[in-house]
């Protein structure tokens, strides 16, 4: 079996197509019109795949249509003020609440409207890339049902808008 893609959604094709006793010239033909059926698959999983990644699922529509901002210090200053917390404390070690879902609606709003990577995101907050990774997936997952949260995702979004408006 030949693995076009690895991870438990690999495509597995059966090699033993190609050892059918064909002529010589049937063979060279043959094998041609398998090797490019393959690499056309290929390319079409890889195609539906990025489509697959590319989907926002479960984004709210305001943070969809927010361009890219490549400021994390601003995202974690409207989300300070909107939670009257300071950064210091946003940055802190805290397992309060208070504290815990504010930052975490920072990491998301970052991950979501940043061309930050994981690893400046987890510097600014002081926390580990694993960290950085549970706590957005957590939000993006919880705004699907949790309507609170997703109209403070919305607002915060518009907020970073018209900040970067300015």
């Amino acid at each position: 079996m030949t693995k076009l893609f690895s991870g438990k959604d690999s495509i597995e094709l059966w090699e033993g197509i190609t050892k059918i006793k064909w002529t010589n010239s049937q063979s060279v033909i043959f094998k041609q019109v398998v090797c490019d059926a393959i690499h056309a698959l290929a390319k079409k999983c890889q195609e539906l795949e990025n489509q697959l990644h590319a989907q926002p699922d479960g984004i709210p529509e305001e943070v969809q249509k927010i361009k890219k901002i490549s400021n994390i210090e601003k995202i974690q200053e409207i989300v300070c003020n909107h939670f009257n917390i300071d950064i210091d404390t946003l940055k802190s070690k805290s397992r309060n609440q208070s504290v815990v879902y504010p930052r975490s609606l920072a990491i998301y709003l970052c991950r979501k409207l940043t061309n930050e990577t994981l690893k400046s995101i987890s510097k600014v907050f002081n926390r580990s890339l694993p960290t950085i990774q549970y706590q957005s997936e957590k939000v993006k997952s919880k705004i699907k049902y949790d309507n609170k949260m997703r109209q403070e995702i919305e607002f915060l979004s518009e907020k970073i808008r018209e900040g970067e408006n300015l």
